[in-house]
């Protein structure tokens, strides 16, 4: 009876520390204190895990606050804080991030401290800009796309009726040059 008291004592003391330790402790932040320490602020959709480090997720990036982003951006997720403070994104749904780069690596990192925002956030209340679009979504990449496909069009169009002028037909139904 003593070992099963010391044994269910031992359990719950592991059960209590473990908490403790793995506990993530954050900096309460006021919204323009959290836009300030984010080297990057953006909105975008969770589109899949990343390959190149665990725990990093790639986002569809659409709008651009603060920092420079690429339309595809890597997140690495848990860094700056420990495991604990690694915080969750569903894949398909858009989030506001805030992140940093904490380790140097290139790849920008966050964690719950950060708190993310699921949806769009409103600018003023975090102290930025009004939103850009991310590289490579503007209207003017469409335009460019558009001018792209005329230009080809056109090509395509006078090589036919280049290589249509060099046979011509003459009046009794023959070929020639």
């Amino acid at each position: 009876m003593r070992g099963l008291v010391f044994m269910g004592a031992l359990a719950l003391g592991l059960i209590l520390g473990s908490a403790r330790a793995d506990a993530c402790s954050c900096t309460n932040f006021t919204k323009p204190n959290l836009a300030g320490q984010s080297e990057v602020v953006f909105t975008g959709r969770a589109i899949g895990q990343a390959g190149i480090l665990p725990g990093t997720m790639r986002f569809d990036v659409a709008l651009v606050y603060k920092g420079a982003v690429a339309r595809a951006a890597q997140v690495q997720v848990g860094t700056g804080g420990g495991a604990a403070c690694a915080g969750e994104f569903t894949l398909g749904a858009r989030y506001t991030v805030f992140a940093r780069d904490y380790d140097g690596d290139g790849v920008l990192n966050t964690n719950t401290c950060f708190r993310n925002v699921s949806g769009d956030i409103d600018p003023a209340e975090y102290g930025l800009p009004p939103a850009l679009p991310a590289p490579g979504s503007g209207p003017g990449d469409l335009a460019l796309a558009l001018g792209a496909v005329a230009v080809t069009g056109l090509a395509a169009l006078f090589v036919a009726r280049s290589a249509g002028s060099l046979v011509r037909y003459r009046s009794d139904g023959q070929m020639g040059m």
